[in-house]
């Protein structure tokens, strides 16, 4: 059993696809889902454009992926978080973290699309990151700029993406931020344009502390019961 998923038509061409798949395939990481297979495919197809008949050039690239009964972060977040224990999601916290290191120090690489549905819940509910399609590849500085935005999620993608068409790796980490919310409170939520970062800071510490009591009044009714 594999994942398969299709990239949409981009502006990479075929030495890029190659070199950036090979180095998919040496990503070795136990927070990282693994890469399997590939598939590059190239065929032209006949159309009409402007009254007139052209050939098109119509790409196809698939990666596979291991497959293992994963299930999405996404599908485990709630107003109360799934039941996951604040353990736990420290736990899922300190993986994706190491996951990005590994990346990010090790290998140069930059995800630019992580939000929730792209980690991967095992059954032990160990994170791992997937579904770099494509990621960026970088020299020093660990900066660039792009001429299209690709796959970025809106709500996790970081304003300079958008604004300025900067790539790096401090996206993910903006990425993660966001993710780490969602993780701690059971939804998004960002700093107003009237709020400042402080206010924002004040106004997450006091809804993590409604989430903490509420837990532990619903751990205490359960516990009365039994």
């Amino acid at each position: 059993m594999i994942v398969v998923k299709k990239l949409s038509e981009t502006h990479i061409d075929d030495d890029q696809f190659q070199k950036e798949v090979t180095f998919l395939f040496r990503l070795k990481h136990t927070n990282i889902v693994k890469l399997v297979g590939y598939c590059s495919e190239s065929q032209w197809e006949g159309a009409e454009s402007d009254g007139k008949y052209v050939m098109a050039e119509v790409r196809n690239r698939l990666l596979c992926y291991e497959y293992k009964n994963y299930r999405s972060l996404d599908k485990h977040i709630s107003r109360a978080t799934a039941g996951l224990g604040w353990h736990r999601r420290y736990e899922i916290i300190i993986g994706i973290c190491r996951a990005l290191h590994y990346l990010h120090m090790e290998c140069q690489i930059a995800h630019m699309d992580l939000k929730t549905q792209n980690i991967l819940l095992d059954e032990n509910l160990q994170p791992k990151i997937a579904y770099f399609g494509m990621f960026h590849l970088f020299d020093w500085p660990l900066s660039k700029h792009i001429k299209e935005n690709g796959e970025a999620t809106v709500g996790y993608m970081a304003p300079e993406y958008f604004a300025n068409e900067l790539v790096s790796t401090t996206a993910d980490i903006f990425s993660l931020g966001v993710i780490i919310i969602e993780l701690m409170t059971g939804h998004r939520d960002y700093p107003s344009t009237e709020e400042s970062h402080e206010q924002f800071v004040e106004k997450f510490l006091f809804i993590i502390s409604l989430h903490t009591h509420e837990k532990k009044r619903y751990s205490d009714a359960n516990t009365t019961k039994q």
